[in-house]
């Protein structure tokens, strides 16, 4: 119980004198002028105050001395707790980006991925040759999506697939594959992968040679 108590005075009492911590105004070394000044808050570095005109953060540096004094102004400790909240901001910022650039580069990979439902047609050593309706993730199946015969690369279930299964595979699409039917005419058919294609390497800038110097 007497704990409480202290508790409760210790709380009432920080309450009146910050409640006390109100000035007529502030005007700052660059000209700033603050009115019906109340000092909510202080940090290393400054005061945070809400003024007849709205709210303020204002560097110690930019105060009159006696509000300095006041608050235990210390230069160095506001230097590194400046550094130290730029470093903070810094890290956020980071975070921030890098969630920002896996978001972008899992958008992109859903508008590269395909859903390919289909029967088997051929086992050719490369893959398979579906006869198959392809699926736009989130989109409403549509008649229009019937593609026929496509190639299917680096399937998962390849040495247990037999002509005739039926699949549903999520894939990206690669290129085209070519290929002779029954009858021996050569065929030529969208080609998708069950694995994201590597993009190819960036090729760097022909190196330049200095000129030979000329002999005399």
């Amino acid at each position: 119980m007497k704990n409480l108590l202290f508790l409760v005075l210790f709380i009432a009492s920080t309450l009146s004198v910050f409640a006390e911590d109100t000035i007529d105004s502030i005007t700052t070394t660059d000209g700033m002028v603050y009115k019906s000044v109340t000092i909510m808050s202080t940090d290393p570095a400054g005061i945070h105050i809400v003024h007849e005109g709205g709210a303020a953060s204002i560097p110690f540096s930019k105060l009159p001395v006696d509000i300095q004094k006041k608050y235990n102004y210390d230069p160095e400790k506001a230097r590194a707790f400046i550094k130290a909240e730029a470093a903070k901001a810094q890290a956020v910022k980071a975070a921030e980006a890098a969630k920002a650039k896996q978001k972008a580069a899992e958008d992109h990979l859903k508008s590269l991925q395909f859903i390919v439902i289909g029967s088997v047609l051929q086992k050719p050593s490369d893959g398979l040759l579906v006869d198959c309706v392809r699926f736009t993730p989130g989109v409403v199946y549509d008649p229009k999506e019937i593609f026929g015969q496509v190639f299917i690369k680096n399937y998962e279930k390849y040495n247990k697939a037999v002509v005739g299964d039926e699949i549903n595979v999520t894939v990206y699409e690669d290129g085209t594959y070519s290929y002779k039917d029954e009858s021996g005419t050569a065929q030529t058919v969208h080609a998708y992968n069950t694995k994201l294609p590597e993009p190819a390497p960036a090729q760097s800038p022909p190196a330049t040679q200095s000129p030979s110097p000329s002999s005399k």
